[in-house]
C-alpha cells in the first residue's frame, strides 16, 4: 500500500530537490503540492524513507529540510471542523507519555487546530523544543494530516525553518549558519583546544567558537569586529587562507565561510587536512578521529542548470571525501546560495 509524505525545501532549490529525489527514489511518485513542498508517494515506510533522505542509507538529500508523513488527506476547502477532527484523530494515537508537538501550516486556522490537538492528547507533554512525536497539519493543494517519530522528520522545526533569537552580542547573520549546523548535524564542539576560522572577518563564526571555550586563530586580511579586540583566546592573522595554510597549526576544528567558489574552497579545505595532520604528527598529538571541519560551499546564482549545480556539489564532496573520514552536506534554513558541509575525522595520510 503506498505511503504519502511531504518534503520541504527552499523555493529557490525546487529544481535541485526534484533531481535529488528522482535519483534517490526512482520508483516513487513526485508532485509539487505547493511552493517548496513536494508530495512523495511510495511503498517505503516512514523510517525507510527518512533513512534514504537523511543519508543513513547512502549520501542522502542535500536540499530536503523537513519530512512530514501523511495519514489523512482532506480537500483544500475542508471545513474547520473537518480539519480539527482529523487532527484530533491523529493526536489520539500519540503514545502515552511521549513528548509531542504539532506544526500547522494554515495561519487562519492554526489556533483552532492546535486547541483541538491539545484536547485529544496531553497538553502538559507538548514540547516545542524537544518533541519525540511530531503531528503535521499542512494546507497546500489539499489538507494533509499525519504523525511521525520526530527522529524521522529531519527537523523538529516547522518546515525545517530553524529560527534563533537575536542577541545584542551577535556580530553577523552568518552566526546563525554555524549555530544551525551544530544542531542539524548533531555536532558537539570540543570544550577546549585550537580552532582555525578561515576568512573570519567580521568575526561571527569566531565569536561562536570563542563562546564554546576554544582558542581561535582568525585568518583574514580584513578587520574583525571591535568587540573581539583584545580577547585573550583570540589570535588574528592578517593574511589570506591560501597563504596561511603553509603555517597551519595542529588544531581540532577548522571552519570556512569564505566568499570563494565552491570547488576551489573544497580543494583548499582538503589541503588544510593534510597540513594539519602533518603538524599534529610532528607534535605527537595526532588524533585523526577528533577533527571537525565546517564549511559553506558557495554556489553560482545564475547561468547554470540544476543538474550542473548537483554535479558541482558532487565534485566538491568527492574532493572532501578524499581528505576526511566522514563528509555530510545540507542546505540549511540560514543558507542562501550555498550548502553547508561538515567533515569529521581526517583521512590517514601516508
Amino acid at each position: 500500500m503506498p505511503h504519502t509524505a511531504l518534503i520541504t525545501c527552499s523555493q529557490e532549490s525546487e529544481g535541485l530537490l526534484a533531481l535529488e529525489l528522482r535519483r534517490l527514489l526512482p520508483d516513487c511518485s513526485l508532485v509539487w503540492a505547493a511552493d517548496g513542498l513536494m508530495r512523495v508517494e511510495c511503498d517505503l515506510a516512514m523510517a525507510d524513507l527518512a533513512a534514504i533522505i537523511s543519508g543513513k542509507a547512502g549520501r542522502g538529500s542535500i536540499f530536503a529540510r523537513h519530512i512530514a508523513p501523511v495519514q489523512v488527506v482532506l480537500p483544500d476547502d475542508a471545513s474547520v471542523a473537518q480539519v480539527c477532527n482529523a487532527a484530533m484523530s491523529v493526536c489520539a494515537q500519540i503514545p502515552a507519555g511521549a513528548r509531542w508537538n504539532i506544526h500547522v501550516r494554515d495561519s487562519e486556522r492554526r489556533a483552532a487546530v492546535e486547541s483541538a490537538a491539545e484536547s485529544a492528547s496531553d497538553p502538559e507533554l507538548r514540547s516545542r523544543s524537544d518533541p519525540q512525536v511530531l503531528v503535521s497539519v499542512i494546507r497546500a493543494d489539499a489538507y494533509y494530516v499525519g504523525m511521525a517519530d520526530a527522529a524521522h522528520c529531519l527537523s523538529t522545526w516547522p518546515g525545517g525553518e530553524r529560527r534563533f533569537r537575536k542577541e545584542e552580542a551577535r556580530i553577523s547573520r552568518a552566526e546563525f549558519k554555524l549555530l544551525e549546523a551544530l544542531e542539524v548535524f548533531d555536532l558537539r564542539l570540543p570544550a577546549s583546544g585550537m580552532a582555525v576560522d578561515l576568512g573570519a572577518a567580521p568575526g561571527g563564526w569566531t565569536r561562536v567558537l570563542l563562546e564554546h571555550g576554544l582558542d581561535v586563530t582568525a585568518v583574514d586580511p580584513a578587520d574583525l569586529d571591535r568587540r573581539l579586540k583584545g580577547h585573550p583566546r583570540l589570535r588574528h592573522v592578517r593574511m589570506t587562507a591560501e597563504r596561511f595554510r603553509q603555517d597551519a597549526p595542529a588544531c581540532t576544528v577548522v571552519v570556512n565561510d569564505m566568499r570563494m567558489s565552491a570547488e576551489p574552497s573544497a580543494n583548499l579545505m582538503a589541503s588544510y587536512a593534510y597540513r594539519i595532520e602533518m603538524s599534529a604528527r610532528r607534535q605527537g598529538a595526532n588524533d585523526a578521529n577528533a577533527w571537525l571541519g565546517i564549511m559553506t560551499l558557495k554556489l553560482p546564482e545564475r547561468g547554470i542548470t540544476s543538474r550542473a549545480l548537483l554535479d558541482l556539489i558532487d565534485r566538491c564532496l568527492d574532493i572532501l571525501m578524499g581528505a576526511f573520514g566522514r563528509v555530510r552536506a545540507r542546505q540549511l534554513f540560514h543558507n542562501r546560495s550555498e550548502v553547508t558541509a561538515v567533515m569529521e575525522g581526517l583521512a590517514q595520510c601516508d
